[in-house]
Parts: structure tokens; sequence; C-alpha cells
């Protein structure tokens, strides 16, 4: 059985017109067959800060039992490219930072 090659998870982040940055997990396989963008749940604040970040395990940011975090890399093997998106940082209970909550 042939083997899949390595896919490379990083961290992306662009930088939003009010100044945050927004973060998140990148994984592309070679020639995806479609693409998932997944977000977790609650406030959706994984902290992504680096690359490194992304070693943290079956304790993934504190969101071990969300299923979407959880199995990112699951989707990836079949083949489709997975953003996970990670919360505004500073944010409020909304998941939004404090100068994006809505009035």
């Amino acid at each position: 059985m042939p083997t899949k090659p390595t896919r490379t998870a990083t961290v992306i982040f662009i930088p939003t017109p009010r100044g945050v940055q927004q973060a998140f997990i990148l994984i592309k396989p070679e020639d995806p067959v479609a693409s998932v963008v997944l977000f977790a749940g609650g406030a959706g604040a994984l902290g992504l800060t680096s690359a490194s970040s992304l070693e943290l395990g079956a304790e993934d940011f504190d969101y071990a039992g969300n299923f979407l975090v959880r199995s990112r890399e699951k989707f990836a093997g079949h083949d489709f490219m997975v953003a996970v998106v990670d919360a505004l940082p500073r944010t409020s209970g909304t998941g939004c930072p404090r100068r994006f909550v809505p009035a």
C-alpha cells in the first residue's frame, strides 16, 4: 500500500484592518480534493502563537474534547485542505475582541 506524502501543519497570521492578527492552522495535502474550515465551539480560542504551538498532542489547545479540532488530521488524511480558525485575541466571553463586540 503506498504511503501518503507528509502533510505539514502551519499557523498562518492574517492582519485585519483593525490591527488584530487572525490566526488559523492550515494543513494542505499535495493534491487537495476539497477544503474545510473548522471552528472550535464555545469562545473558539485556541491560543495559537506559532507553529510550535501545534505540537501539543491529544490535549490540543485545551480542546481535547472538541471533535473538529481534535480530528483535523483525519480530514487532511482524506485529502481535504483544512483550516482551523482561532478566535481573535483579547476576546470577551462572546469570542470577539472587546472592541468588536456588537453594541
